[in-house]
């Protein structure tokens, strides 16, 4: 079963997005080693520049940028090693093998410096506000608003970004995004409030006269290191299952539903 879900390589660095969240505190040079296939294979050190899991880490699509710190020559192939790498859901270690041969000479040459990070575009919403926020995602509507007559946040909490975003208004592919949602903030919130009745999502039949908005049981998680809660959804199969439990394809979005993700307002306090 692999751990990642795809991988790439060009002349700067290696690209490999996992399957699962992952414990960042986890991502070290020493879980990532690198050899080439000779008849006695050997270590290529050093590899990669030191990680930063804070600048080479998207926490939110599971991508981890090694950068490369030697020279890989063409038609000679390689092999990278990961082992006691975490899950952030289960806890488990991680460990598995990605083989490539590069078709030209990878040289990262004499400048170690990384490229320049082209500036994240933030959406400004305060979600302790009453007022809805975009697409869906919005106060609970069922909140009892007779005791808020100083709608003052506490604590300035916001949303940075929902992917996949525009839950209320697109209709999905099945397999789009893994049956995965994140959302992340300008800083950690309440752990007590990282749960389905908080982070509700819910799917509506697509045309057929007046449907209703149902309730998904999904399974609400924050990661251990970064201001992001997931919400998985579960898979059609009987009994279901969840993208962090298998790497086998499975359905999560069902066609012909729309989905919208509710979010409490008090997550913040």
């Amino acid at each position: 079963m692999s751990f990642y879900s795809a991988w790439n390589i060009n002349d700067e660095a290696m690209s490999i997005s996992f399957y699962h969240s992952i414990k960042v505190d986890t991502l070290v040079n020493a879980n990532f080693v690198l050899t080439n296939d000779d008849a006695t294979p050997a270590a290529v050190v050093p590899a990669f520049k030191p990680i930063d899991y804070k600048k080479d880490f998207d926490s939110i699509n599971r991508t981890l940028k090694l950068w490369w710190n030697t020279t890989l020559f063409a038609n000679t192939d390689y092999t990278l090693h990961v082992s006691n790498v975490k899950s952030a859901i289960t806890g488990d270690l991680i460990s598995g093998t990605i083989k490539f041969t590069p078709k030209y000479d990878i040289n990262p040459g004499v400048d170690n410096s990384r490229p320049t990070r082209d500036p994240v575009d933030v959406e400004d919403y305060t979600i302790l506000q009453p007022s809805p926020l975009e697409s869906g995602y919005t106060e609970d509507p069922d909140e009892d608003d007779e005791d808020d007559d100083d709608d003052t946040p506490t604590e300035s909490i916001k949303i940075v970004k929902v992917t996949p975003s525009a839950l209320d208004a697109v209709q999905l592919s099945e397999e789009e995004y893994e049956g995965r949602i994140t959302v992340e903030f300008n800083h950690v919130p309440a752990s007590n409030f990282v749960d389905s009745d908080n982070f509700r999502l819910q799917k509506k039949l697509i045309g057929g006269g007046l449907n209703k908005w149902v309730n998904v049981n999904t399974v609400v998680a924050m990661e251990s290191n970064a201001p992001v809660v997931s919400i998985y959804l579960p898979s059609t199969d009987n009994p279901a299952v969840y993208s962090y439990q298998t790497d086998a394809p499975a359905t999560y979005w069902e066609p012909a539903y729309k989905y919208r993700l509710t979010i409490d307002k008090n997550v913040g306090y």
